[in-house]
């Protein structure tokens, strides 16, 4: 298991709420790890099935997170690698994060409009069937 995997899971691990949960899938989809990911699938023409049920298995926790369920799709969640995250903490085994919910979705909604292509992306994510949905 990687280094992103195993501090996800142990951040995950360690949150209270739903709140907390939330913030802390959006805070390591805002991680260079993503990127990369996400870099890769856009060079290669497709999405790593292991990458697309990481993001399925996050969207549903938010959805169970989120008041606005409608707020986000899987392309949101993309784009969130591609923000640029200048929240303290932020970083890989940082402190607390005082980004909000809503900042992380509002700065990827700014990356959406500047890269469209990362909309198809989130649609190969949709569309993909993993281990776990077949």
């Amino acid at each position: 298991m990687s280094l992103w995997y195993e501090s996800f899971y142990d951040c995950l691990g360690g949150c209270e709420t739903k709140e907390e949960r939330a913030k802390c899938i959006l805070r390591f989809l805002a991680m260079p790890v993503p990127r990369m990911w996400w870099e890769n699938a856009l060079e290669y023409g497709s999405v790593d099935h292991t990458h697309a049920s990481v993001l399925q298995d996050c969207k549903k926790d938010l959805s169970d997170a989120l008041e606005n369920k409608d707020k986000f799709d899987f392309a949101l969640l993309v784009a969130l690698a591609f923000i640029d995250v200048d929240y303290p903490g932020a970083e890989m085994g940082g402190g607390t994060n005082d980004a909000t919910i809503e900042d992380y979705l509002e700065k990827a909604e700014g990356v959406l409009e500047k890269r469209p292509e990362l909309r198809n992306l989130g649609l190969q994510v949709r569309e993909a069937k993993t281990w776990l949905s077949t």
